[in-house]
């Protein structure tokens, strides 16, 4: 695969700052709003942003002969609440949840330690359940309705718990779909506000027998918590490092109190005046405070998957013989669960796996983050790439197919069920080349990761390696993996967030003669810069090692299509007769490609994978996109791959 040339492009710059004419975000219950049509034409094709949502933690009603005091009576927090819900159900914002959220802030200290440490089970009996409280646009668009589902996917965890300590701020992504069936990326800042719970309690009569018995005081005591507010960007295109980084300033921005308009003007300007980046042309940049936010779209006919992430995290997290388990078993279409304490981890991990499977494309259940609600999704006998964070991980094994592969990308651990069966093996040539491959070009990530030497014998989770050696290589990991979900990772700075991207974005840093020192591209001579377009990207090459899988092991399926036509099949490619009655005949509206002869064809070493690779879903859905859509990128990029392995072997 040709290394991918710098695009030339030109910027299109737009401001953070605000006008005063800007709408504020609007504050309705989703169930509620209405249809949004589009503005001078604009599809969701164009948008960059389809949402901004504010998930609040709202506190769930229990009846009342649900009070665990016993007490039938309303006090005036319940009071309080009951008419919270009643404006939210009206669509309107209730003054009582405003002069909460202000009293909140405004509270002091006093009172943090009014309740004994023996008395936290008291506030088990709050309830508290995400619900959007604020969102623009307040309508929805017509071609991409608001799913109401989303809020679970900003708590995948299922429960929100009263905190006695403050929490930082923290970042995750997630891939949902949409209203309408499309796909949607969601880039979600958890943080905590401060939270005042009132008990009041009677205090115990006191009866003197020179007098009548007093009344029963009602003391009031406070106790000082925190919940959790989310964030959330939702847009049809996977810009999750720059949504990631246009949060944590919008966050930094309303905590430094210098703003001197509504924090809903900077909303609605990122939302309706960024446009999304024209496909390969244009760069699109905004600023926010000191930070410089560029969007570029890769052109419309590019072949290969587009991932902007940071392509290093899946092999920090997992070494090359893991990495190669993995897709292995997404080529043959099995059910993988990705694990991790660190949920912005999954998505991205899962989004870089999706990619390695070019020129097939996953056509399952594809759920990167699953929300607690969701996890029954497990027991389904079907494929699916899903991810979980490990909170509900004991709970999601009860549901778990008998058959599903887990991987833990925390402890770089892959683990067949019991009931999986045996994956057909690739042949050991193509093996080999693809780890050689790998190591020469990424090798070192996983080393890097954990402060360990290219000698240092990785394999069987490092079960060969020193005592010493390994103590220091899991501390170090394991300082490194807590900071992933961290909103404010240094990860995140202008310069680092450059690095490490897929498909040629990593002009931030080269390699000075092939060595590991990062030399910065604004050291380079002129000269040097312009070697540096047809550089191919490391990242690019981890692409074109799994490609070449795929090239060496279909280089003549061509021979064994059968196209459409009027008279229907009669011929193949070689004029050989077609059997349409024959089972190992795939046939698709008068074309088709004969398996069986396509499978007894090749080497017999490659017989087994092949057999389980063409009976997959994305293999039937390839092979009728190149009999019907022989003119789309991708094909045409796969066949010329081919017809290149095909010149090589020649010569």
């Amino acid at each position: 695969m040709a290394p991918m040339p710098t695009p030339h492009t030109s910027e299109i710059t737009t401001s953070s700052a605000v006008h005063e004419g800007s709408n504020s975000i609007n504050k309705a219950p989703i169930s509620k709003s209405k249809k949004r049509k589009n503005v001078n034409g604009c599809g969701r094709d164009r948008r960059l942003v389809e949402y901004f949502l504010v998930v609040s933690s709202v506190q769930r009603l229990l009846p009342l002969d649900e009070n665990i005091d016993g007490d039938s009576t309303l006090t005036e927090e319940k009071i309080a609440k009951k008419d919270n819900d009643e404006f939210a159900e009206k669509g309107k914002e209730s003054p009582s949840s405003v002069d909460k959220s202000i009293d909140a802030k405004a509270e002091n200290n006093e009172g943090d330690d009014a309740f004994d440490d023996d008395k936290e089970d008291d506030y088990s009996s709050y309830h508290f359940e995400p619900t959007i409280t604020s969102r623009y646009p307040l309508a929805d668009h017509d071609d991409n309705p608001l799913h109401e589902s989303v809020s679970c996917f900003c708590y995948p965890n299922g429960s929100i718990s009263l905190s006695k300590e403050h929490i930082m701020p923290k970042i995750h992504f997630f891939v949902a779909t949409g209203g309408r069936g499309q796909q949607m990326y969601g880039a979600c800042l958890t943080f905590h506000e401060p939270y005042v719970i009132h008990n009041r309690s009677k205090a115990p009569k006191v009866v003197s027998p020179s007098s009548t018995p007093s009344k029963s005081k009602v003391s009031d005591k406070k106790a000082r918590f925190f919940l959790p507010k989310c964030f959330c960007i939702l847009s049809a295109h996977p810009f999750l490092t720059a949504f990631r980084e246009y949060l944590t300033q919008l966050y930094r921005l309303a905590k430094s109190g210098t703003m001197t308009v509504p924090i809903e003007r900077f909303i609605t300007n990122f939302c309706s005046e960024v446009p999304l980046p024209p496909p390969g042309s244009m760069v699109v940049q905004t600023t926010i405070l000191d930070s410089v936010i560029r969007l570029w779209s890769p052109p419309h006919n590019i072949p290969t998957a587009w991932v902007s992430l940071p392509f290093a995290h899946l092999f920090q997290c997992l070494d090359l013989e893991n990495v190669v388990k993995v897709w292995h078993a997404l080529a043959l279409e099995q059910q993988v669960l990705l694990t991790s304490t660190q949920m912005s981890l999954l998505t991205t991990c899962s989004e870089i796996l999706i990619s390695l499977l070019f020129p097939m494309k996953w056509s399952h259940a594809y759920i990167p983050v699953l929300p607690h609600l969701l996890i029954p999704i497990l027991s389904a006998p079907m494929p699916f790439l899903c991810g979980i964070c490990k909170t509900n991980l004991n709970m999601a094994l009860t549901d778990l197919n008998p058959e599903c592969i887990v991987v833990d990308l925390d402890k770089n651990m892959v683990t067949n069920a019991p009931s999986t069966d045996a994956l057909a093996s690739l042949p050991k040539a193509l093996s080999a080349r693809l780890e050689e491959k790998l190591d020469s070009k990424v090798g070192m990530v996983y080393r890097e990761a954990r402060c360990l030497r290219r000698k240092d014998d990785i394999s069987e989770m490092g079960m060969h390696l020193p005592i010493h050696t390994k103590a220091i290589a899991d501390a170090t990991w394991e300082s490194q993996l807590c900071l992933f979900d961290e909103a404010f990772h240094l990860y995140y700075t202008p310069e680092e967030s450059r690095k490490n991207l897929l498909n040629g974005s990593e002009d931030s840093q080269v390699m000075e003669n092939g060595s590991d020192i990062p030399v910065s591209i604004n050291l380079l001579s002129k000269t040097e810069r312009e070697k540096l377009k047809n550089k191919q990207s490391s990242w690019d090459a981890v692409q074109e090692s799994f490609l070449d899988i795929y090239t060496s092991m279909l280089q003549n399926y061509r021979k064994f299509l059968v196209f459409p036509s009027k008279k229907g099949p009669k011929n193949d490619s070689n004029g050989n007769e077609d059997n349409v009655n024959d089972a190992s005949f795939s046939s698709y509206g008068g074309a088709g490609f004969r398996t069986k002869q396509f499978i007894e064809s090749q080497r017999y070493d490659m017989q087994p994978f092949l057999r389980q690779l063409c009976s997959t879903q994305q293999f039937d859905n390839f092979i009728t996109k190149r009999l019907y859509g022989s003119g789309e990128p991708d094909v045409i990029f796969f066949d010329m791959a081919i017809d290149r392995l095909i010149k090589i072997n020649e010569k």
